[in-house]
């Protein structure tokens, strides 16, 4: 005689509303938690400092910087008392304000105190010489970043499965999959592969202000700290003499081969070296601070590198000779005080100021 099997009832509805408020309470614990914790890393690396910040139409306001989650903070160094008589010590500015009326943000070096030069100086090199942990984190967070989709997918397929073995789940499959994708995107951040591979390496960031009516572009120079969805960090650092300050991307050419680049690198009769990445725009001086070292391998290999003639201090704009021969020498206008007039090697030039007073 067949023995019937008993059936389980499965959970009562007092489980399934407790357990429900339990997911829900969890997951607002969790979410609270993580947009606190959230700062957008660009502004963190000025956090605490005193900055300048530019906005749009020219205005500009000096001050500590706080950030938070939902916005910034400027602290006036003293409070304000405006024509009305109100007495104002910091200004605000919401995520969606920033992004429409910030320019850029500063923070000087010389301007501050001996402590926070410190501070600044030890994070800059922890920046451009990161540990293994920290390299291993940003390599993560970057292949997180570029399967995000994937991983999205994943997250909606499993709670689909849980939902149809667990009613209890099946109550909140939208709050989990809305949990797990934020945990995700509070992990990964913006991922720029263009970007990424400049990383510690010597830029030209143009910024333009969208109200100004003549479309002006204010150029910045620096090494590539980071970068989110928003903002885009640019350090300036000091170079001791002798230091290197950059390796330079390029291609080899010969002559014949179809191509005609007066800014390429001398090599070799007839063997030159076309400069492909940011060093291409670093400007010719007839007093320069730094040289050009490139090479040729037997093989056909080269290599470049930007090298310190003597110390170069933050913010000072980083200069070569580009010495071209005499049959490609143009008007130089460096403004140094030893400016030869023209774009020339300086062996060249008593012959080229001979051939111009014959």
């Amino acid at each position: 005689m067949p023995i019937p099997l008993a059936q389980n009832p499965g959970p009562n509805a007092a489980t399934l509303f407790y357990v429900t408020l339990l997911i829900i309470f969890v997951t607002a614990i969790i979410t609270t938690v993580l947009a606190k914790w959230s700062r957008d890393k660009c502004l963190k690396f000025f956090r605490g400092y005193r900055i300048t910040m530019e906005r749009a139409r020219g205005a500009t306001l000096w001050g500590r910087f706080k950030v938070f989650s939902s916005g910034v903070e400027i602290v006036y160094d003293h409070p304000y008392v405006d024509p009305h008589g109100r007495r104002k010590t910091s200004y605000l500015f919401y995520q969606i304000e920033l992004e429409q009326q910030v320019l850029s943000l500063f923070r000087y070096h010389t301007q501050l105190p001996p402590q926070e030069q410190k501070l600044r100086k030890n994070q800059v090199h922890a920046t451009f010489n990161p540990r293994l942990f920290r390299r291993f984190y940003r390599g993560l967070r970057n292949f997180v970043n570029t399967l995000r989709d994937a991983f999205n997918a994943a997250i909606g397929a499993a709670v689909t499965q849980y939902q149809r073995s667990n009613p209890v789940l099946s109550t909140q499959g939208t709050t989990v999959t809305s949990l797990g994708q934020t945990l995700l995107g509070k992990f990964a951040n913006a991922y720029e592969p263009l970007l990424e591979q400049y990383i510690g390496q010597p830029v030209i960031l143009e910024v333009a202000d969208p109200l100004n009516p003549n479309n002006a572009v204010q150029e910045y120079t620096g090494y590539l700290a980071d970068y989110t969805q928003q903002f885009i960090a640019v350090f300036n650092v000091d170079h001791a003499e002798g230091e290197t300050i950059s390796e330079i991307d390029g291609v080899v050419w010969r002559t014949g081969d179809g191509v005609d680049d007066r800014y390429s690198l001398w090599l070799a009769d007839g063997v030159f070296f076309d400069m492909v990445d940011q060093t291409r725009f670093i400007n010719h001086s007839c007093d320069p601070n730094a040289k050009v070292e490139a090479s040729l391998t037997d093989d056909g290999r080269a290599s470049a590198t930007i090298i310190a003639l003597r110390p170069i201090a933050i913010g000072e704009e980083v200069s070569y000779d580009y010495a071209f021969p005499a049959s490609l020498a143009e008007p130089c206008r460096c403004g140094s005080p030893r400016c030869r007039g023209l774009i020339i090697d300086e062996d060249a030039l008593p012959a080229a100021n001979k051939r111009a007073s014959g």
